[in-house]
């Protein structure tokens, strides 16, 4: 193996795990690192290859033979599915006995013709063989064509050119790979085609050497010791089919750089094969042909008038291995026996005692019945039936316990008749087994390989029950009803169905206990084509759970009696149970109406895409868990029927409309999706987790009753939505998406709102407003207040308390006043606006609110609002200084509240834009940072004082800075700065300890004139106390009465 890879990839691959699935086309492969290396065009189906053994085999050339290398071990017994799960003691276990070898080189060893045929006591239901490749323009021709393989010698990667690191030993399990064979050469046969004499025909051998991966080899895999017989396909395009083209012999070198060698006699092989085949002559008109018992020799013939046939058999009172009644059959004597095929134009064939074929199987190409005459006692066995595409037989025989009838290929076989067949029937491969018994047509019947088709024609065909095997098949009910406690299955290949046309028929499950169906349930998809409803009815409800990871689509109702029926994925299982936490095979359902009755549920899992109508009667309940998926409408039809998301982690979505009296509950720390029209009218309750309303697409809506809110409420929508219910708890409440989320009912929700996206409208509010608690307004989201007061005007605890504006915008909607009290209004690159056209919205704020500016990548704003300042005491805005020009432009209009005297005290090391047409009266108070005058009326009509630490900007910043006129007394106290340009008309005081920054510039054409063009005295008194500073660029003179009179 390639040190690119992990060795899991290998594994899968030799067992159609994971992407290597045996339908799979197309399949890019990348290595350890995420890197593309090629496309496998076409995956074959590795179950023919033998499971991991002493020795390495694979079923070829027919359903009861297999190939391997001469020098090989002999394997007595193989197996095809213990890697699958069918081990021994399960009822799905197989193994088959090899009956006898055939070594191409004789009884001399010799390397050329070092390969093997091993016939099987009987034919291979749960894998169908590869055909040898015998068209020359492949097998002449195999240099640079893509070839796969799969062995389990030892297992080694490969880690540089002849090195490599051993991770296990010989025959523990498969891996596989691709091969690109670089030569190949070809000793022709002498003499006469003899299939007794494998050197009669021509003998191969190919050979490659191991490489890193590339896009024509892009798993490369090499044989090592433990390897040979391990076995090689290529896909003939001539024939449709993947081809057994030979076996791994031998191995040279190590690391990258190994040379494997393979060796075949394809032609002399089939040869072999076919060598046992004796076709019965039949003739049309010719009558019934006799099976007449064999003699003591093991000779039988078959009769049909004047026409006999030799065959060979089992003598009377030995058994081959599908019987357990006799003396079991020697290697020799079953080896012996012929494989009898059935052409001709068919007809009846009569049994006329007992027969055995032991490994003989029994092949059929044309319409046949099996006969006993009337008398029951009469018994066929045989190593197994292929009934081949259009052919149709029928049996009227009947077995007795302990018999096993065996049935592959793609044609149909009936079991027909009278009276209890006891003998259990195993099929694989294609076609179709009918079961038209009066009286039971067979014990169990084992259903393997994926392809095959039980059909019921009759009520209570099996004393036993239906196995299914590895890949499964389907049961096709047609038209009947079925009950059942178990299905006893090994993989999702199990499938029940009804196609039976104009029938609709009910699979009824009463399995008690936790059980679990990996499976599918599947129909015509209308009564017109076959119907198949299901019902779940255990004995009680409490702890009985039916779990169903499989693919149900039958258009049929489901009816839940009782305990819970619950759709959830698994696990994609790989080779050797590894299993990876992120790769998980999804249960799909989509079927018709789920009814759940009172007691009952029905759930969609984690993985689950559930698509079906649900009907919850009163009392019951619908659930939905983490990663469950449902996109059918869920009516709710009593009070006390109940929507259960229970979402612990991750997210699950509800698609569906959910309506009726019931109710939703939502528990879990994680997300539950809402994207339907509700109008579910029992409330809502919100345990824990989040509840989403939309997804950002499809909207969504709430029922109509009460919320209660302990998680949070979030609504992601894209168009316009309204929460007409009224929400209370402990939760919160997150507005995502671009659409519009309109309030217009008393919240009494505490955990506060959030709005990352889109806009909420908050409509009309009053003494404590439309919602409470905190508001948090991202950036890319907005609130818009329509009407009055929509945050509350009594700043009590119902009210809204804080408001934080990261980079969203807070609108207000109309003319009307929103009161803004008890709170502090946080900004960071947000906006505080106004929508009206004509005219401005207006904000009460009371002194006890604060406006705290946080550092920002940009500008909070305040604008086209008129800020209406009442109490006693300044409204405090605490700026932080960030990376824009500015941290707080207000260009709104700060005005007074009727009767009120506002003021402003501005903090905090940030700068602060003021450029309204300001009419406050109460003064402005400069504490910390700056505050830019950017208009003739940015500091109202009150005095305005600059602390230490403060600094008074007059006329604004930077290039675009203008001069402004400013009647308002000015006071610089010691450590304030005062600097800009402006014309005063007020008294300005400079105080001990302050600084005056002018801006100067030298003018005249001698270049003598000094000139300051940043003040202008209008009137008033403009006064320097002593130790006031003049900051003239890096020069600063202290003054004093002595040097500059004080007026």
């Amino acid at each position: 193996m390639s040190d690119a890879f992990d060795v899991q990839t290998y594994r899968d691959f030799a067992e159609n795990r994971g992407v290597f699935d045996i339908n799979a086309k197309d399949i890019a492969i990348y290595d350890k690192e995420g890197n593309y290396v090629g496309t496998i065009p076409k995956m074959m189906n590795f179950d023919s290859v033998a499971d991991a053994h002493i020795g390495e085999a694979a079923l070829v050339g027919g359903p009861g033979f297999i190939a391997t290398v001469a020098h090989d071990y002999y394997n007595h017994f193989v197996t095809f599915t213990k890697r699958f799960g069918a081990t021994p003691g399960t009822p799905f276990y197989d193994s088959y006995r090899s009956v006898t070898r055939k070594d191409a080189w004789g009884d001399d060893s010799n390397f050329t013709y070092d390969y093997r045929v091993q016939r099987l006591s009987k034919i291979v239901t749960e894998a169908e063989y590869v055909p040898y490749l015998t068209d020359p323009e492949y097998l002449d021709n195999m240099k640079g064509r893509l070839v796969m393989r799969a062995g389990s010698g030892v297992q080694a990667v490969a880690t540089g050119n002849g090195k490599q690191e051993k991770i296990d030993g010989s025959y523990g399990y498969l891996t596989g790979g691709t091969l690109v064979f670089e030569g190949q050469a070809k000793v022709e046969g002498t003499g006469e085609p003899d299939p007794e004499n494998a050197k009669t025909y021509p003998a191969y051998r190919f050979w490659y050497n191991f490489k890193r991966p590339s896009e024509a080899n892009p798993l490369p895999s090499g044989g090592l010791s433990g390897d040979s017989g391990s076995p090689s396909y290529v896909y003939n395009e001539n024939s449709g089919r993947w081809e057994w083209v030979g076996a791994a012999q031998s191995a040279g070198g190590s690391g990258y750089g190994l040379t494997t060698q393979m060796r075949s006699g394809n032609q002399w092989a089939q040869a072999y094969v076919d060598s046992f085949n004796r076709t019965v002559s039949v003739s049309a008109g010719g009558g019934d042909v006799l099976w007449n018992v064999t003699d003591a020799d093991g000779k039988g013939t078959f009769v049909q008038g004047d026409l006999a046939t030799e065959y060979i058999g089992l003598v009377s009172g030995v058994r081959g291995d599908t019987s357990t009644l006799g003396t079991q059959a020697t290697n020799e004597q079953l080896n012996a026996c012929t494989n009898l095929i059935f052409d001709g134009s068919g007809g009846t064939i009569v049994l006329q005692g007992t027969v055995d074929t032991g490994a003989g199987s029994v092949t059929f190409n044309r319409d046949y019945v099996l006969s006993d005459g009337g008398n029951t006692s009469y018994r066929l066995n045989t190593a197994g039936f292929v009934v081949n595409k259009g052919a149709v037989v029928t049996t009227l025989l009947t077995g007795t316990s302990g018999d096993e009838w065996r049935k592959i290929g793609e044609g149909t076989l009936i079991v027909g008749g009278q009276g209890n067949n006891a003998a259990d029937i195993n099929v694989g491969g294609g076609g179709m087994l009918v079961l038209d018994r009066d009286g039971y047509a067979a014990h169990n019947v084992k259903i393997n390989g994926g392809g095959a088709v039980v059909r019921l024609a009759g009520e209570n065909q099996l004393s036993g029950e239906f196995i299914f095997g590895h890949r499964g098949g389907m049961v096709d009910m047609y038209g009947h009803n079925m009950s059942l406690s178990a299905i006893t299955h090994l993989d999702s290949g199990a499938c029940f169905g009804n196609f039976l046309a104009n029938s609709a028929v009910t699979f009824t499950f009463t399995g008690d206990g936790e059980q679990h169906y990996l499976g599918s349930f599947l129909d015509g998809g209308s009564l017109k084509n076959g119907q198949l409803n299901v019902a779940y009815a255990p004995g009680a409800a409490e702890g009985f759970v039916w779990n169903l990871s499989g693919v149900i689509l039958n258009s049929g109702t489901w009816k839940v009696q009782s305990g819970e029926v619950k759709v959830a994925g698994v696990p994609t299982l790989h080779a050797g149970g590894y299993v990876d936490e992120n790769d998980w095979q999804t249960a799909v359902f989509a079927t018709g109406t789920v009814q759940v009755e009172n007691g009952a549920r029905f759930t969609a899992g984690a993985h689950a895409e559930v698509a079906s109508s649900v009907n919850v009667a009163d009392g019951g309940m619908f659930g939905i868990l983490s990663g469950g998926s449902h996109s059918g409408n869920v009516v709710l039809s009593g009070a006390a029927s109940i929507f259960r998301a229970e979402v612990d982690s991750g997210s699950a979505m509800e698609s569906g409309a959910i309506s009726g009296a019931g109710s939703l509950v939502k528990t879990g720390e994680g997300t539950l999706v809402l994207t339907g029209a509700n109008s579910y009218s029992g409330g809502t309750t919100i345990e824990a987790g989040i509840l989403a309303v939309g997804d950002g697409e499809r909207n969504g809506s709430l029922g109509s009753g009460p919320v209660v809110n302990n998680g949070v409420l979030s609504f992601n929508a894209s168009g316009s939505v309204s929460l007409n219910s009224v929400v209370s708890g402990t939760g919160a409440l997150v507005k995502e998406g671009s659409g519009v989320l309109a309030v217009q009912k008393r919240q009494t929700y505490t955990g506060g709102t959030t709005v990352n996206a889109g806009t909420l409208f908050l409509i009309s509010g009053g003494e404590e407003g439309i919602i409470r608690g905190d508001l948090v307004i991202n950036r890319g989201g907005a609130v818009a207040l329509r009407g009055v007061d929509c945050f509350g005007n009594s700043g009590n605890d119902a009210c809204v308390g804080n408001v934080e504006i990261n980079g969203g915008t807070l609108f207000l909607n109309d003319t009307r006043n929103q009161t803004f009290r008890n709170m502090t209004v946080a900004m960071a690159g947000g906006m505080l606006d106004s929508e009206v056209v004509t005219g401005k919205g207006a904000m009460d704020v009371w002194t006890d609110t604060v406006f705290q500016v946080r550092a920002a990548d940009r500008a909070s704003e305040i604008r086209n609002i008129n800020v209406r300042l009442r109490g006693g005491s300044p409204t405090a805005f605490v700026v932080e200084r960030g990376t824009g020009a500015s941290d707080l432009n207000v260009s709104g209009n700060i005005v007074n509240f009727s009767g009120a005297k506002g003021a402003v005290a501005k903090s905090g090391n940030g700068i602060m834009v003021l450029s309204g047409k300001n009419t406050y009266s109460g003064g402005t108070a400069i504490q910390g940072g700056t505050l830019v005058a950017a208009s003739n009326q940015a500091l109202g009509t009150g005095q305005t004082t600059v602390h230490s630490g403060g600094s008074l900007v007059l006329g604004g910043t930077g290039a675009d800075a203008v001069a402004v006129s400013l009647g308002n007394n000015i006071l610089v106290k010691d450590g304030g700065i005062l600097t800009g340009s402006a014309t005063l008309s007020g008294n300005t005081t400079m105080e001990s300890g302050s600084i005056f920054e002018l801006t100067l510039s030298i003018g005249g054409s001698s270049g003598d004139e000094l000139a300051c063009n940043s003040l202008m005295l209008r009137s008033g008194v403009f006064r320097i106390d002593a130790g006031a500073m003049l900051k003239l660029a890096a020069l600063t003179i202290d003054y004093s009465t002595d040097f500059w009179n004080t007026s």
